[in-house]
């Protein structure tokens, strides 16, 4: 099971980089940068998802937590570029209420509730 999580992992992270250099040289807001843009979150969800598996499977906390802080980067970014309002949306107001209810315990394991 580690080894495809593995392969799917190293295949997202090889789309993110080519994504990147092809962003890189793309005109700003351009469709293709768009569509650039999407591959390369979904890569980056994709790299997300399977770390944190594999952090899970292997025990490894530090880990986890790096994942789960690159994940919820991610996340964020999505939200950020799709929301074009500026208004905070639904999703976020209940990731926010989610954390701030859960923020005075101390215990660490609350966090494999989160995946």
């Amino acid at each position: 099971m580690k080894e495809i999580l593995l392969l799917a992992h190293i295949t997202g992270g090889a789309v993110v980089l080519i994504c990147a250099a092809l962003a890189v040289s793309s005109k700003k807001g351009s469709n293709f940068l768009r569509k650039v843009g999407r591959i390369y979150a979904l890569g980056m969800a994709t790299i997300g998802i399977t770390s944190v598996s594999m952090a899970i499977i292997s025990d490894i906390m530090f880990l986890f937590l790096i994942a789960l802080f690159s994940s919820y980067l991610v996340f964020a970014c999505w939200r950020f570029a799709v929301n074009l309002s500026g208004r905070a949306m639904q999703v976020g107001l209940l990731c926010s209420v989610y954390y701030a209810v859960n923020s005075n315990h101390h215990d660490n394991r609350c966090l494999y509730f989160v995946c």
